[in-house]
């Protein structure tokens, strides 16, 4: 679940709307000096599917008691992450293995800076230091199997090369920080690297500068057209402190759905 102020309410976006957001870029992604995604269906899949263990969650979003709101995506605790975090790669592996390594990468890249390409601070107890340990270890067999069964599959058997992967990985790292770009961090700007443009070329670096409201101005800008707009289905709710679970999904129910017109100009 992602939060955001937003025109003094709060934002509420689910993670298979951020979801489909990504999926959207991935479909718009390619240009004269951006390479399309290689392979496309595969990462268009990944990044659909990259967060949907969260669904899971969602249902009932637990409410942290220093917020009185619901637990921003980066704060759940990880004995709850990670259990809906394997609930969601179990159901992509099962459906395709290139986009069950890119899923199983991501789930397991929260844990260990995203392999090292961009930090993220948890807070973790000893025990919970052990169970990420041997996630990270399940993880790492789950893709080793995972990209065997990729190298027979005739779709994917020319790009199953543990260099493919790595950029496929890396490309869905930018698809997930752009979206969050929008939706988490209010449209501000930044940068996002390492951003794999194009294929056996150095990764770059895309420079963000955003209004703090709905555009994010992107350079290089990699989409095929601009302006895109990508826009993202959420609700708008009081932004106040909920007592309970029930207290914030009961006002969730009553708030209709809003489609928020994020865009991205060059």
């Amino acid at each position: 679940m992602i939060l955001r102020k937003y025109r003094g309410q709060l934002l509420v976006v689910h993670q298979p709307d951020h979801g489909d957001q990504c999926a959207d870029f991935a479909r718009h992604w390619g240009n004269a000096a951006c390479d399309r995604p290689v392979p496309l269906e595969a990462l268009e899949m990944a990044a659909d599917e990259h967060d949907n263990g969260w669904a899971e969650w969602e249902v009932a979003p637990a409410v942290n008691p220093d917020t009185g709101q619901p637990y921003q995506v980066f704060h759940v605790p990880a004995d709850q992450h990670i259990g809906f975090y394997r609930i969601g790669i179990a159901r992509v592996t099962k459906v395709d293995p290139y986009a069950g390594v890119l899923v199983s990468m991501h789930g397991a890249g929260l844990y260990c800076d995203r392999y090292g390409t961009y930090p993220i601070t948890r807070k973790l107890t000893d025990g919970q230091r052990e169970l990420v340990a041997s996630y990270l270890d399940e993880q790492a067999a789950l893709q080793a199997r995972l990209r065997g069964e990729a190298a027979r599959d005739p779709r994917y058997a020319a790009c199953a090369d543990q260099e493919t992967i790595w950029r496929a990985y890396k490309l869905l790292q930018v698809l997930d920080r752009l979206s969050l770009q929008f939706c988490y961090f209010g449209c501000a700007g930044g940068a996002i690297a390492p951003a794999p443009l194009r294929v056996g070329a150095p990764d770059e670096t895309i420079a963000v500068v955003g209004d703090e409201l709905h555009t994010l101005r992107l350079a290089p800008y990699p989409f095929d057209e601009s302006p895109r707009t990508f826009p993202i289905s959420a609700r708008l709710l009081p932004d106040r402190r909920y007592r309970s679970t029930a207290d914030f999904l009961e006002t969730y129910e009553r708030a209709g759905r809003v489609e928020v017109p994020f865009r991205a100009v060059a």
